[in-house]
């Protein structure tokens, strides 16, 4: 109990009782969020949008995402991705480079004390893990972890998406089946075409992160045994940054 605490004030954890909890982890996947999650680094406490995407972007794929992150930055938001290579990792280094440090948020699918952790560390990003900090990658946490990104701040883009295949496509037909998230998608394909008849909208340019932002989120779809959103926070419960001081 002891060290649960320590480890709680010390910025180490973040709980479900905490004012710093994502807000749309708690309206979106209620009783199935996690009950606490791994930190490091002070979580961010403003308006949230997640980026996911392909890994192997091509140039246009590319110029979009740097200016999602951009545009990010200058409307004042926190930009959250998966910490991924291609897509996930060029819009927080985008953010990053507009003065982003702070603001910047990746859900890792691997322990924050795993190696692969260290190697990837960056300064001013905000670092979330469900997972124990000794455990490394696996397929499951992956999927686990996609819905945590897209039901952060309930608003989410996917960039590049490929038909049927990958992390980006199985993780944003799930969050339109379960309505994490108001979804816009860019790219030109049979992904994205898809994903827009599942529901989520096209998205033309990063220039129009503003209507992403504005958009409406979606009521939550409740599982087979109707877990959604049923958690609440304890009510006067000290936040991340009052454990900290």
């Amino acid at each position: 109990m002891e060290w649960g605490v320590g480890v709680v004030t010390a910025g180490r954890a973040l709980t479900a009782a905490m004012q710093d909890y994502p807000r749309g982890w708690l309206e979106a996947l209620g009783s199935s969020a996690p009950p606490c999650v791994w930190a490091e680094g002070a979580v961010p406490g403003a308006k949230a949008v997640s980026v996911t995407g392909s890994r192997g972007p091509r140039a246009n794929a590319k110029s979009v995402c740097v200016t999602v992150g951009r545009e990010a930055m200058r409307l004042g938001c926190t930009l959250v991705s998966g910490g991924a290579v291609g897509i996930d990792s060029l819009a927080v280094q985008s953010a990053l480079e507009c003065g982003g440090a702070g603001r910047c948020i990746e859900v890792l699918p691997y322990g924050l004390g795993h190696p692969e952790h260290s190697t990837r560390r960056r300064e001013g990003v905000c670092y979330l893990s469900a997972c124990e900090p000794w455990v490394g990658f696996t397929t499951g946490q992956a999927m686990e972890r996609n819905a945590l990104i897209y039901s952060y701040g309930r608003r989410a883009v996917a960039v590049s998406p490929r038909l049927m295949q990958g992390g980006t496509w199985h993780g944003c037909a799930d969050a339109l089946r379960r309505r994490l998230c108001s979804l816009w998608v860019y790219g030109r394909g049979a992904a994205a075409d898809a994903l827009v008849a599942l529901g989520a909208q096209r998205l033309d340019s990063g220039e129009d992160l503003c209507a992403v932002l504005e958009s409406t989120v979606p009521d939550p779809q409740p599982d087979l045994f109707g877990a959604n959103a049923v958690r609440e926070r304890a009510q006067g419960s000290p936040s991340t940054r009052a454990a900290r001081a």
